[in-house]
């Protein structure tokens, strides 16, 4: 299959309503932010807040009550414990969390980027991984209108054997993507 993904910076500027572009600062940090869209109209963001998180983002036509009972669902059929449920903030988080050497059946190395290790083999792969997964509801923000689930992953790797100290790992985006795709499956189907 093939991805084309557009990339667009939200800028500071206002855009008439014919204009391509729309004025996106978060209100917590007041920074800009920077998004690729994808064929699904999936967000994810690449450059958000001022510690340069992450996220995927999508809407559903669901509720947000609908949708954040889907998640739940979602994490339970990938694996993912919830270590966090905050039904009031509409947020469920599998924090820390060691799980195995796959995650719905895929390995570890397509969702995260340890580096390599000393065998030039994917670190994501053979060292031990600390997941977190973080996934949040908002309601919409016009009557009737879809519910936005934004998804954040991360992950730190330590060696098995050494037990060196532990490096982080950038995701993929893969993971963020999969989950949101299986949330809008998990509602439609």
């Amino acid at each position: 299959m093939r991805r084309t993904a557009i990339v667009l910076v939200m800028v500071s500027l206002a855009t008439s309503a014919g204009g391509c572009a729309s004025t996106s600062r978060s209100t917590a940090t007041d920074q800009e932010r920077t998004v690729l869209l994808d064929e699904h109209g999936g967000e994810r963001v690449v450059g958000y807040g001022s510690d340069g998180g992450g996220g995927y983002s999508s809407s559903v036509p669901q509720s947000p009550q609908v949708t954040f009972a889907a998640v739940q669902t979602v994490y339970e059929q990938m694996k993912l414990p919830v270590t966090a449920l905050h039904p009031a903030e509409l947020r469920v988080a599998a924090v820390d969390v060691q799980v195995g050497h796959s995650i719905d059946g895929q390995r570890l190395s397509r969702f995260f980027d340890c580096g390599m290790d000393a065998a030039s083999l994917y670190a994501a792969d053979t060292y031990d991984l600390l997941v977190t997964v973080t996934t949040a509801v908002a309601a919409p923000t016009v009557p009737n209108g879809p519910s936005t689930v934004t998804t954040r992953a991360s992950a730190r790797a330590r060696h098995q054997a050494t037990g060196s100290q532990a490096v982080t790992c950038q995701s993929s985006g893969r993971l963020e993507a999969r989950i949101a795709r299986a949330i809008a499956s998990n509602l439609t189907g």
